[in-house]
């Protein structure tokens, strides 16, 4: 505990050495305007070591400036908080605090504010109207994740957002009279800005000043050229001891994959690997150096699915124990999911493996808007890879309830529901993807230290594996040579309607405007989970 504490203590000096030359003078501004208005600032974390550490410094650094100390919120300080990360829900729960706040600004754990440029910023707005201000991102091309239509705005998520009460105010009056129904949390900065434009008709404004990356302090036209940024994540994890030999990477594949993908994985990354790579099939096959592990001798026939895979993945998670126990973590993998180990063991050395860990990219199954607390939960998508600590395996492995209900129940939602009903949490990491990298937009590839992708290209004339294309976005986002900081100077450009400047109250309309098993996921919402 006192190595963690010296670690924290280290970065919180390392950060407050670089902060704003001008502080003294912000502090002032910023407590001269705390009378203009009254803002709460609440922070999404998670309850992992890193954000641990970012959101101590970030606290300080506000404080630092004058924002009083009771206006920080983080989200796991909120009762009840499991759905809340989606935004929705804790729409609700806001509204329900015995508050008179006027602005709503959220933000990540290493998002960074300038407390006297937002209040400059908001203050020029009428508050009790609707209205929904960031870094408005807009797809380039046609996203699997966002269902293959353009034109929605939705923010930055690490660069912050405010939303006035009004909004706040409207959405839960609306979330209170509308059935909003069961559906899948995929991406919720999209599904909340779809929600807010559609039922709404409340869009984001862009602002630049709501800065993508660490641009600093700096000015332009004598005013700040940044109200927030960001810092770089990976500055802040504390390193728990973890060797190569301490993780096992198993690859789920088949019998009819054994031929096409798993040469293309094993030329990529497995062949290279520090860390001992498993292949966990339902045939027993060697090609040169790849050779498979036919799982059904041990399980049965039953692991080999045509889809869902809960069975085969029950029976990865029991070989690991059997084989494997003396290891400290699990990361499953699919046979085409694109892989940076030397990332990976960064992320997992962040991560006290001693505790049940779980973590990879988070979805979500069933989190009603307009019931803080349904029955919905979160699950690790398999495709991008799940990382799972030797405690959490046993942890589950000793659950006599944690079984499938049947042999092609989707794997990773049926894992979410485990994990639910053993209160080991989700733990959300950005740099893992369930899809490749075109689905994304750049400035969320860049924030994030990339970890994984998932799907080899394909020809558009044979259908067959691109191995060129594929070995090409690996070398660019996953090889050794690959270089993708949030510290990067990124500038993206924005369609002409989005080219608001940092404005400061300038313009004249700114008013008025039971069981862990997995039921209802069957059936056309699991073949849409499928597809992603």
């Amino acid at each position: 505990m006192a190595l963690l504490l010296t670690v924290a203590s280290l970065f919180v000096l390392n950060w407050s050495s670089a902060l704003h030359k001008n502080q003294d003078d912000e502090r002032a501004s910023s407590a001269s305007n705390h009378h203009l208005f009254d803002a709460m600032i609440l922070v999404r974390d998670q309850p992992m070591p890193t954000d641990e550490v970012l959101t101590a410094w970030q606290k300080q650094h506000l404080l630092d400036q004058g924002f009083p100390e009771a206006r920080y919120r983080l989200l796991t300080g909120f009762q009840g908080s499991r759905s809340y990360w989606s935004f929705l829900p804790w729409f609700t729960a806001i509204a329900e605090l015995d508050d008179t706040a006027q602005w709503y600004i959220f933000l990540e754990p290493e998002t960074v504010v300038n407390v006297s440029a937002i209040y400059d910023l908001l203050s020029g707005y009428d508050s009790s109207g609707r209205h929904f201000f960031g870094h408005a991102l807009k797809d380039a091309e046609a996203s699997i994740a966002h269902h293959y239509k353009l034109g929605l705005q939705y923010p930055f998520i690490p660069a912050g957002f405010a939303i006035s009460s009004g909004l706040i105010t409207a959405t839960v009056g609306y979330l209170k009279t509308h059935s909003m129904g069961i559906d899948f949390q995929i991406d919720v900065s999209y599904e909340m800005s779809k929600f807010l434009k559609t039922r709404l008709e409340v869009p984001i404004q862009h602002f630049e000043g709501f800065c993508p990356f660490d641009q600093g302090s700096g000015t332009k036209n004598g005013e700040p050229a940044c109200i927030t940024w960001t810092k770089d994540r990976d500055e802040a994890r504390q390193d728990f001891g973890l060797d190569p030999s301490d993780v096992l990477i198993a690859v789920k594949t088949t019998r009819k994959f054994h031929g096409t993908r798993l040469p293309v994985l094993h030329t990529l990354w497995a062949s290279k690997s520090s860390v001992e790579v498993v292949y966990l099939s339902d045939d027993a096959h060697q090609s040169g150096p790849v050779k498979t592990v036919d799982l059904t001798k041990l399980y049965g026939i039953r692991i080999n699915q045509e889809r869902g895979h809960c069975a085969k993945t029950d029976a990865i998670l029991k070989y690991f124990i059997k084989y494997f126990e003396h290891k400290s973590y699990l990361v499953i993998v699919d046979d085409d999911t694109l892989l940076s180990v030397p990332n990976l063991l960064k992320i997992l050395r962040s991560y006290n493996h001693s505790q049940p860990v779980y973590l990879g990219e988070r979805y979500g199954y069933g989190h009603r808007s307009n019931e803080p607390g349904s029955s919905g939960y979160d699950y690790i998508t398999m495709g991008g890879g799940v990382a799972l600590s030797k405690a959490a395996v046993l942890k589950r492995g000793h659950c006599l309830r944690c079984t499938c209900p049947s042999p092609d129940t989707p794997d990773d939602m049926q894992m979410g529901l485990w994990m639910k009903f053993l209160r080991i949490p989700a733990q959300h990491e950005g740099g893992f993807h369930q899809s490749e990298p075109r689905n994304f937009h750049e400035l969320y590839v860049r924030h994030y230290t990339p970890v994984s992708f998932h799907r080899f290209e394909k020809s558009t004339s044979t259908g067959d594996i691109d191995v060129a294309i594929t070995k090409k976005w690996f070398a660019k986002y996953l090889g050794a040579n690959a270089k993708i900081s949030s510290k990067a100077k990124v500038r993206q450009k924005e369609p002409n309607e989005m080219e608001n400047k940092v404005q400061y109250a300038s313009d004249s309309n700114h008013g008025d405007q039971n069981s862990p098993q997995v039921h209802s996921a069957q059936g056309s919402d699991s073949s849409r989970k499928d597809e992603l």
